[in-house]
This record gives structure tokens, C-alpha cells and sequence, in this order.
């Protein structure tokens, strides 16, 4: 792999040569300029992995050279240096598209860190564009299901991305996905020989959540009868996926940053090292800076877990995949059920894709599963849909799948002729808590109580299954028996 290069913009004699010297330390290739006029000369000559830019230069604002970075190559990462920081000059910086802020004098550790970090994510960058030249369309990709433009660039970061060793966070509101995605990543990456461990931390009460981490010995406290092994020495080799990672509680977040920097760790009441060698991925449906900036989680634990980021979008961003997905839903529903179903009618579709779909992907799921246990048929018409789902609505003449073309286009219910059948007085809604209860139950049931076969049948990962059967209150003992 070619060296990285990367371009300083420093007027400092001190400074200027402190770069240079790290920087070839470091293994880069150092490029440092003093004037705004040095900096466009250097600028138009090559291209760059990463700029570090001082804001005040003899001859230019540091800010309109960030300007004209974004302007023509809006993909290199450009760090603002300056020894006058500010909150609201990080802000504009940010606004105008910088990496990252740093102040003088410099932590050089974590300077080195940064430029790490801003060096892999432009490549990344370079690598997701040329595939997005030469790949076509897809409408599946491992476990995901989509043809929209935000999902093909989605796979093609998650090629690049898993077979690294790269920390990834994934983020969306519920119900999007997320947990597909790390699933996808594992299954791409070198350590797919083992099963991904997944921990939701949401899910896990704090006082115990240190021990389900790192483990803990033999009588470190009351009713630890045996020594439990915990989720990061059983990812050994494998991956590691921290759910919910911003529910964590404050307190083990340090000792989760100390595990990712020094990648070993003590189980409770213990005093032996035990050393793995984990990928860690975590995911969020808050926005993490936010959480940050409220002082709920860790700014340099953040930072650790985030050197990638994945976005994974709403459903309502990408309508041309409604369709799609719900017929998706509707064969693998139908062939788990025994049921006859094959498709769904044009007026259903157009139902389908008005609804903004608050729940994402899981709820459009739910919609489907309910129709096809309410219904018989072989065709999912409007009136099976919820009630909520179904008004009185014309479906225009050249409406087809192919009509939901992007994001910002959403059909808009006509009143007038030839309408879609309204609910016909059914006034019932079930909540969709317990659509999922009885799916969950009835998964069991045909599994015989068996949650490896349940979570594999259901998508879902074993910590999302447990919540739920400790939520709902289910037994599984109860469906064993019947085997």
C-alpha cells in the first residue's frame, strides 16, 4: 500500500519542523507549507490523505482555505489547528466541513490517533467510489434487502470496512436494521469461522453488566457459584457488538476504553490478564455527539468506537424499497406458515408505500406477518393491511413499483372514483407489541423452544430474543416439552 501523504499548513518555524519529524515517524509522508499561497501551489499539484490547517496564516484565513478544500475535493479530511480554540470556532469549522479541531499545544499522541483515523476513512472513501463505478444495482445484499441508492452505497461500505479490523459504529433510528449490518460485517471480515457474540447494553441491568462484559471467578459475590466466562473473552478471535452502546452505564465505560486500549482485561474478583483479540462494532439509535455533549458517554471512549461511522437510513428515505421488502416479507412469512400468498396487489403496494413508517423496516415486517396470519389467499390485497394502513384513496393510472424512484418522492391519497376498500367499519387496532409477542410465540412454538433456530428464523440476534421473552413474559421450558 502507498504511503500516506499528508499536506500541513503551519507557520511556525518550531511547529513546522516538529511535523515533519513526527509525521516520518509515524511512517507518512510529510508535506508542510507556511503560507496560504505555499498551500495552493502544493494544493493543485497532488492530492493528499489528510490536511492539517492552521487558521492563522500570514497571507489567509485558515477558514476560507477549508472553503476551498470542500469546494474541490470535498472528500480529503482537513484538521483545523489553532491556538485561540473556542467552542464556537469548532462549531464553524464543523459547519464548513472539517474532520476534526485540535487546539495548541498539541497532545501529539492524540494527534497521531487522528490522523490514523482521517487517513483510513478517506481511504475508504476512494474505495467506495470506484466501486460505486463499477458495481451495478443490487437488491440483496447478505441479509439486507434494498435497491435504494443510500443501500448500494451501504454495501459497498460495508465491503470495504469488514475486511479490516476497523471499529465501526452503526447508526439509525429502531427498527432499521442495525443489527443486519454488524451481522453482514462479520460475515465479510476474517473472523466469520466464529460466531459473532453480541451484548445489548439496554438490555442488561448495570450492576451486571461489568460481569456479562469481562466475566467473574468463583465467589467474587453472592451466588457467582462457577466462574462465568463473559462476551469479550467468548469473542476471541471473532467480533464483538455492542447494542445500544450509548444506554452503557458511565462507570464501565472506562473499564471498556481500558479493554480497547491495553485489549486485555480481569474478570470480577479476579487478578489474571486474559487477552483477546476482538473486533469491536457498536451501534446506536441516538445521536452520539449529542449523548457526548450531555456528558452521558465518553468523548475518548467515542472516538475509540467510532473511526467509521455507518448510517443506516429510514425506511421513509428510501420508499422505492417498500415494495420490495414487503414482498420479501410476504414469501419467506408465507413458506415458514405454510400459507399460499405470492404477492401483493397494486393497491396494497401504493398503501404501503404512502405510510411513514415511524417503526422503520421492523414495523413494515409486522404489517405483513399480521396480514398473512389474519388472511388466506394468494394475493395480500389493501383491505388485509392494518386499519391504520387503509383509506379511502385512487390509485393513479401509471402508478408502478418503479414510480417510488427516490426518497423525497411519496404518493399523496387522491378522493375521488375508484377507491382502495376502507377498513369497512373495523374500528380494532393490534398494538404492534402484540403482533410481536404472538410471532415471537409462535416461532418458539414451531422451533420447540430451540432460540438458535428462533433467532435465525426470526432475524434477530439471542440478547433481542431474551429481552423479549423476559418482556413478554414467555417460557421456553414450555415449549420444550411438547417435543
Amino acid at each position: 500500500m502507498m504511503v500516506a501523504a499528508i499536506l500541513v499548513v503551519e507557520d511556525e518555524d518550531i511547529l513546522h519542523r516538529l511535523f515533519i519529524y513526527n509525521l516520518e515517524k509515524w511512517e507518512y509522508e510529510a508535506v508542510a507549507v507556511k503560507t496560504g499561497a505555499e498551500f495552493r501551489e502544493q494544493y493543485k499539484r497532488r492530492t493528499f490523505d489528510a490536511i492539517l490547517l492552521d487558521l492563522k496564516l500570514p497571507d489567509a484565513d485558515g477558514m476560507d482555505l477549508l472553503v476551498e478544500i470542500k469546494k474541490h475535493n470535498p472528500d480529503i479530511p482537513a484538521v483545523i489547528m489553532t491556538a485561540y480554540g473556542t467552542i464556537e470556532l469548532a462549531v464553524e469549522a464543523m459547519k464548513y466541513g472539517a474532520y476534526d479541531f485540535i487546539t495548541k499545544p498539541f497532545d501529539w499522541a492524540k494527534l497521531q490517533v487522528t490522523i490514523k483515523n482521517a487517513v483510513e476513512r478517506h481511504r475508504l472513501t476512494q474505495r467506495l467510489t470506484r466501486l460505486e463505478q463499477t458495481l451495478g444495482r443490487r437488491k440483496r445484499f447478505q441479509s439486507i434487502v434494498g435497491v435504494n441508492e443510500k443501500m448500494q452505497a451501504l454495501y459497498s461500505i460495508i465491503e470495504n470496512v469488514a475486511p479490516s479490523n476497523i471499529s465501526v459504529m452503526i447508526t439509525g433510528e429502531s427498527g432499521t436494521g442495525k443489527e443486519l449490518v454488524a451481522q453482514a460485517i462479520h460475515r465479510l471480515s476474517g473472523r466469520r469461522d466464529r460466531e459473532i457474540v453480541d451484548v445489548n447494553c439496554a438490555a442488561i441491568p448495570a450492576e451486571l453488566m461489568e460481569s456479562e462484559l469481562f466475566g467473574h471467578e468463583r465467589g467474587s459475590f453472592t451466588g457467582a457459584n462457577q466462574r462465568h466466562i463473559g462476551c469479550c473473552e467468548r469473542a476471541d478471535k471473532s467480533t464483538l457488538f455492542l447494542d445500544e452502546i450509548c444506554e452503557m452505564d458511565i462507570s464501565l465505560q472506562a473499564k471498556l476504553l481500558r479493554f480497547l486500549q491495553e485489549r486485555y482485561f480481569q474478570r470480577v474478583g479476579g487478578k489474571e490478564r486474559v487477552y483477546v483479540d476482538t473486533r469491536i462494532l457498536s451501534a446506536t439509535n441516538k445521536d452520539p455527539l449529542e449523548v457526548v455533549r450531555q456528558g452521558q458517554f465518553r468523548e475518548d471512549l467515542f472516538y475509540r468506537l467510532n473511526v467509521v461511522t455507518i448510517e443506516v437510513p429510514p425506511l421513509r428515505e428510501r420508499r422505492d424499497d417498500i415494495p420490495l421488502l414487503a414482498q420479501h416479507f410476504l414469501e419467506t412469512v408465507s413458506r415458514e406458515n405454510d400459507k399460499p400468498f405470492r404477492e401483493i396487489s397494486k393497491e396494497a403496494a401504493y398503501l404501503l408505500s404512502c405510510h411513514d413508517w415511524p417503526g422503520n423496516v421492523r414495523e413494515l415486517q409486522n404489517a405483513v406477518v399480521q396480514a398473512v396470519a389474519l388472511h388466506s389467499g394468494t394475493t395480500l390485497a389493501a383491505e388485509m393491511l392494518p386499519p391504520a394502513m387503509r383509506r379511502e384513496i385512487t390509485i393513479p393510472a401509471d402508478f408502478t413499483v418503479s414510480t417510488l424512484a427516490g426518497p423525497d418522492i411519496r404518493p399523496e391519497p387522491f378522493q375521488d372514483s375508484s377507491t382502495v376498500p376502507s377498513d369497512g367499519g373495523e374500528t380494532q387496532i393490534i398494538p404492534l407489541a402484540e403482533t410481536e409477542k404472538n410471532e415471537i410465540e409462535r416461532a418458539l412454538r414451531i422451533c420447540l423452544g430451540n432460540t438458535g433456530e428462533v433467532c435465525k428464523n426470526l432475524g434477530i440476534s439471542q440478547a433481542t430474543l431474551y429481552r423479549k421473552i423476559k418482556e413478554y413474559g414467555l417460557k421456553t421450558a414450555q415449549f420444550k416439552e411438547k417435543k
